[in-house]
C-alpha cells in the first residue's frame, strides 16, 4: 500500500461491521429481482443483469456463516468489479465511506481457511476495528460455490 489514504466502504452483516476497499465498488443499490441458479449453494442468491452482463449475487453473511440478512429495508446490493470480473454482495446495511491512512490497515497473511481467507486484514479508526472483505477471493473460490 502506498502512502496515500484509501477509501473504505463500511457495511454491516448481522451485528458485525465490515470494510471493503471502495476502489472496487462500482454501485450500491437496493436489491433487484434475481434470476435463480439451479443447484447453486445457499450463499448464491442468483444472478442479475448489470451493465449488460450477468453478475452472480452472493449473500455475504451466509458465505461467512454469519446467518441471513435480517433487515430487508436496509439491505443493499454492493456491486464490486475489478480486472474484468464482477460480483454482487448482499449486505445488511451500508454504513458509509471512510478515508483512512495506510497506518489504519493491518494486512493479514493468506493463511486462513475458507471462508475466512476472504478476510484480507483489519481496518482501524479510533476504537472501531473492522475486518476487510476481499471479493476477489470469493470469485476465486467459484463465486457461489460452497466454501
Amino acid at each position: 500500500m502506498n502512502g496515500t489514504a484509501t477509501d473504505w466502504l463500511v457495511f454491516r452483516l448481522g451485528e458485525q461491521r465490515w470494510a471493503l476497499a471502495a476502489g472496487g465498488v462500482r454501485q450500491v443499490m437496493r436489491m433487484p429481482p434475481l434470476a435463480c441458479v439451479p443447484g447453486a449453494c445457499p450463499s448464491c442468491l442468483g444472478v442479475i443483469a448489470w451493465q449488460g452482463r450477468p453478475v452472480t449475487v452472493l449473500d455475504a453473511a451466509l458465505w461467512l456463516a454469519q446467518g441471513t440478512v435480517r433487515e430487508a429495508q436496509q439491505e443493499r446490493l454492493v456491486i464490486w468489479a475489478r480486472d474484468g470480473q464482477a460480483l454482487g454482495l448482499r449486505v445488511d446495511a451500508v454504513l458509509g465511506l471512510r478515508r483512512l491512512p495506510p497506518s489504519a490497515v493491518l494486512p493479514l497473511q493468506a493463511v486462513l481457511p475458507p471462508p475466512w481467507n476472504a478476510i484480507a486484514g483489519l481496518v482501524r479508526q479510533g476504537d472501531d476495528i473492522d475486518p476487510i472483505l476481499e471479493p476477489a477471493v470469493l470469485l476465486a473460490a467459484g463465486g457461489g460455490a460452497a466454501p
